[in-house]
């Protein structure tokens, strides 16, 4: 088997238990293969919803929710 040599970066995100769930935040959305699929803002507690709103198929995506300096990523399903 051969091994590649490579750097791997590991970038500390705060939790997304410092945000409140009224509280805005903006979203980044991308498929589980990386592709970013859209961008919004909403409340926390919104972006399910805010999601299916924008017309997101059926299947599971990775949120990036950013406010001021606190970042976190989640995993968020939506079935209709």
């Amino acid at each position: 088997t051969d091994i590649e040599d490579g750097i791997v970066r590991v970038k500390l995100s705060t939790s997304v238990d410092d945000i409140r769930a009224d509280e805005e935040v903006t979203c980044e959305v991308f498929t589980i293969g990386g592709a970013q699929v859209g961008r919004f803002t909403c409340a926390r507690k919104d972006i399910r919803r805010t999601l299916k709103q924008s017309g997101a198929a059926p299947g599971t995506y990775m949120v990036k929710t950013i406010q001021d300096s606190s970042t976190t990523t989640e995993k968020i399903s939506i079935d209709y």
